[in-house]
């Protein structure tokens, strides 16, 4: 992505300034005197001032638009704390040039969007290729500075976390003790917990994993896991006490506790000594899937499935209710009901109704 500022004249010192304030909030940095390399969560940036008038900046990364709003906060600012009355036109690449992965896309002016509004053009047309972009996308691109303009960035945002929360929904997210992964002596007589994932995977069904459980933390994980709709937690003796499982067992309360998902506990180990631990009354009234005997496997398998199919049904018909259209729908205050008092609700001077709302129902 290439933006460029056009200033109608570039003040000595406002470049240099702007360096060293990004400076601070780069991971890392390279500056010279007509220019930066900034590195901030897997971007990069590269700004250079090409003249007397004019900023190039090239940003590089999944959400360039995220360091182009950095990088303007901070000339911003200081054409308000130190430059007052310096102006600038931002031009912005023609999305359709983007998406064509020209090297020269047309540029926008922010002046030409802004002009575009004012008019209620639907569309603006790229002069080069002569693609048609939409004023509204446009002005998207354009860091807030109304508010009109916030209201359309937020409502960007709250487009583009739906699109990550559906791309992030997973049917199972799959946690164990690494400790269950057997050895190619043990490959004969014990369950592979990644077997469970190839089969389940093979069933139709989304299986997430993170790339090492021995490094796992919920923290980095948080939200896939929130939006799974199972969890199988591998439960075992090495869960509970092994410290180097606390992390997982740290997610397990998490789980349990916090985002109150419904986990799928599948036994693994010898035998059933963490019954004895906290954990084991957590999942008193738990029905768990043995995979302590191998031969058992394919048995297990199916109990798995039947679990998820059994949940799914339940959720599908909640949802249905809850989706279902209704006729009349009725809005009260408890205080206003005469029966809410009768009841020992204590009276104010607003309480004006003689019966229970529920009772229309």
């Amino acid at each position: 992505m290439k933006v460029i500022y056009t200033f109608n004249y570039l003040p000595a010192g406002l470049f240099n300034r702007a360096q060293v304030r990004l400076f601070q909030f780069s991971d890392k940095s390279t500056i010279w005197r007509y220019g930066s390399l900034l590195l901030k969560n897997n971007h990069r940036a590269l700004i250079i001032r090409s003249d007397d008038r004019h900023i190039v900046i090239k940003i590089q990364g999944v959400r360039p638009d995220n360091v182009l709003f950095l990088i303007h906060e901070v000339f911003e600012g200081l054409v308000n704390e130190s430059f007052f009355g310096v102006t600038y036109d931002i031009a912005f690449p023609c999305p359709d040039c983007l998406d064509a992965r020209i090297n020269e896309p047309w540029q926008f002016s922010s002046s030409l969007i802004n002009r575009a509004i004012e008019l209620k053009a639907p569309s603006i047309q790229c002069h080069r290729f002569f693609h048609v972009a939409s004023v509204t996308d446009l002005q998207a691109l354009i860091p807030p500075d109304s508010k009109s303009n916030y209201d359309l960035h937020l409502e960007y945002s709250v487009r583009d976390l739906k699109s990550y929360k559906q791309n992030m929904a997973v049917d199972i997210a799959y946690l164990y003790p690494p400790e269950h992964i057997p050895t190619k002596s043990e490959i004969e007589i014990k369950v592979d917990p990644r077997k469970i994932k190839d089969d389940l995977t093979k069933q139709g069904l989304t299986v997430w994993t993170p790339e090492t459980m021995k490094d796992f933390t919920i923290e980095n994980h948080y939200l896939v896991i929130k939006e799974a709709r199972f969890i199988l937690f591998g439960i075992s003796n090495e869960l509970v006490y092994n410290p180097e499982n606390k992390k997982l067992y740290d997610a397990f309360q998490v789980i349990t506790n916090i985002l109150r998902k419904t986990i799928i506990p599948v036994l693994f180990g010898n035998d059933m000594k963490w019954k004895e631990s906290d954990l084991g009354v957590a999942l008193s009234d738990k029905l768990y899937i043995n995979m302590q005997n191998l031969k058992r496997y394919d048995y297990r398998i199916k109990e798995i499935m039947d679990m998820t199919e059994q949940e799914n049904g339940q959720n599908f018909k909640s949802n249905q209710l809850r989706d279902q259209s209704t006729d009349v729908f009725i809005s009260y205050c408890w205080m206003n009901s005469h029966d809410a008092v009768s009841k020992g609700t204590k009276a104010t001077g607003t309480s004006i109704g003689w019966g229970d709302p529920r009772a229309l129902k």
